[in-house]
């Protein structure tokens, strides 16, 4: 897992879900779930739906280069990359990676909208036949500011407070 910190807030099944992550400690919320964290144990993992975005260097090796071309995203100059899963040598390759990892199954295609200036990933649309199946992006990026400390702090419905049991 990446170190420092992180804050994500996704949805799934339409619920929206808040976690952070500080170096191996994380914390999260959601209405079903409720306030959880895993109280530093490394053992216990949440799992970060923008992983792909947030540490792309696990997979990127699998993935063929197809084209590139110069676009605009979040108001930053980025790199507009089609890119195609590697067949795979026996080890551990694209059908693994892509499918366990970040996408629900293995893509014809991927376009990943990269910035130009700093590398980082910001946006992956996994594709079947030409058609988007699975988005995942940031919509907002920050650098080279200070992120007020209250960014990581994730405010409970009053009453809950985090347990650290993976079962509660």
């Amino acid at each position: 897992m990446q170190q420092g910190r992180v804050r994500v807030d996704y949805s799934v099944a339409q619920e929206s879900v808040s976690c952070v992550f500080e170096n191996e400690t994380w914390w999260s919320w959601s209405p079903s779930n409720g306030a959880r964290t895993n109280a530093g144990r490394e053992n216990e993992s949440h799992g970060k739906p923008a992983g792909a975005l947030l540490d792309p260097f696990e997979y990127l090796g699998f993935l063929r280069i197809e084209s590139i071309e110069r676009s605009a995203f979040l108001g930053r100059t980025v790199f507009q990359v089609r890119a195609t899963p590697r067949q795979s040598s026996g080890r551990e390759g694209p059908t693994s990676i892509c499918s366990r990892r970040f996408l629900a199954t293995r893509p014809d295609d991927c376009i990943l909208i990269i910035d130009a200036e700093r590398g980082g990933l910001l946006r992956l649309d996994a594709r079947i036949d030409g058609l988007t199946y699975q988005t995942t992006e940031l919509t907002k990026i920050i650098f080279d500011e200070r992120i007020p400390p209250h960014i990581f702090t994730i405010e409970l419905p009053p009453g809950e407070n985090f347990s650290s049991d993976p079962l509660a």
